[in-house]
């Protein structure tokens, strides 16, 4: 059985959150993971997730970049409470 989430954000497209991006594709594609949304926090519009997204690296997945600081997205994010975010899941920055 598929693990389901809303929605999944991954802090950081650099590095690390392509990374986690390119993990999270593989098992949606595979079938093992479902999300309505995957959001990719980075304030940079040149991160290695946005080069990635235009090559098409995530097609058919719902990712998404959100071009913002991490403190202004986890705040706006996480003030909805944990009632709205049952469902949620978050890839921290290491």
């Amino acid at each position: 059985m598929a693990l389901r989430f809303s929605r999944i954000v991954i802090i950081g497209g650099g590095c690390y959150g392509s990374w986690y991006a390119q993990q999270l594709t593989r098992a949606i594609q595979r079938k093992a993971l479902w999300a309505d949304d995957i959001v990719v926090v980075d304030r940079d519009p040149a991160c290695r997730v946005a080069a990635r997204l235009q090559d098409g690296a995530y097609a058919g997945v719902p990712l998404r970049l959100a071009l913002r600081h991490w403190d202004a997205y986890l705040a706006e994010w996480l003030a909805a409470g944990p009632e709205a975010l049952a469902g949620h899941a978050m890839v921290p920055s290491p």
